[in-house]
């Protein structure tokens, strides 16, 4: 009988230790996924371009676009990851897609400046348009019509100016342009004084519009821009 007994108490045990060795696990499997919460922070740039691009929103649809971004900066990571770092190198100008081909609005604010924003058309072609918010509370941005709709991953090939600080350049997509709703597709930091390529991010609605921003809204001069875009393009 005590043996019966013992035998019960082992099978129990093992049960137990089983039952917690799976809630761990999953618990764990959890707590790795990629995060959503709409009260993580997000870069100072790309909280100024939220306030570019949605001026006079709720806090409600603010807390959404923010959980956007939060999505979408998992999926460019997840992406790097995926090729082992090889998309944030140059890539064959020839594979691209699709382009910025025409601009359809511009704009700028406290001090911020465009020249030549036409020049950020077509493909590279060595003429660049300059994007310089060098004070506090400044933007400019352009959005312009893709040459065709395509998914894939964006790129820009630019460079910065030799003093600045900042230089990021954030980038949103539309299906309808101005007036309509825009998504998150990345940002990047250009770093190089010389024309450069640079990944921003990958996205699986084919967008017929774009539009980068530069701000120094939030960051101030810590986000100092002056960047020069020769073009915007979507490779495969």
């Amino acid at each position: 009988m005590k043996l019966k007994i013992f035998k019960h108490i082992i099978i129990v045990s093992l049960m137990l230790t089983m039952l917690s060795s799976i809630f761990i696990n999953t618990t764990t499997a959890t707590s790795t996924q990629p995060s959503t919460n709409n009260n993580t922070a997000l870069p100072d740039y790309i909280e100024g371009s939220i306030k570019v691009m949605y001026p006079d929103a709720s806090e409600e649809k603010l807390a959404e676009v923010r959980a956007m971004w939060i999505e979408q900066l998992a999926i460019n990571e997840q992406q790097i990851a995926k090729t082992n770092g090889a998309i944030l190198k140059p890539q064959p100008i020839t594979r691209a897609l699709t382009y910025m081909s025409k601009t359809t609005s511009t704009c700028t604010s406290g001090g911020g400046t465009l020249t030549n924003p036409s020049y950020i058309t077509d493909m590279s072609d060595s003429k660049f348009a300059r994007f310089y918010t060098p004070g506090a509370d400044q933007c400019a941005t352009i959005a312009g019509k893709m040459s065709d709709t395509a998914a894939g991953n964006y790129r820009v090939v630019a460079y910065r100016g030799t003093t600045s600080t900042g230089n990021y350049v954030v980038l949103w997509g539309s299906t309808t342009g101005n007036g309509g709703t825009w998504n998150a597709i990345g940002y990047v930091q250009i770093t190089s004084t010389g024309a450069n390529q640079y990944y921003i991010g990958t996205i699986s609605t084919a967008y017929a519009y774009v539009e980068a921003v530069c701000t120094t809204y939030l960051g101030g001069q810590a986000t100092y821009n002056d960047v020069y875009i020769d073009c915007i393009y979507v490779y495969y």
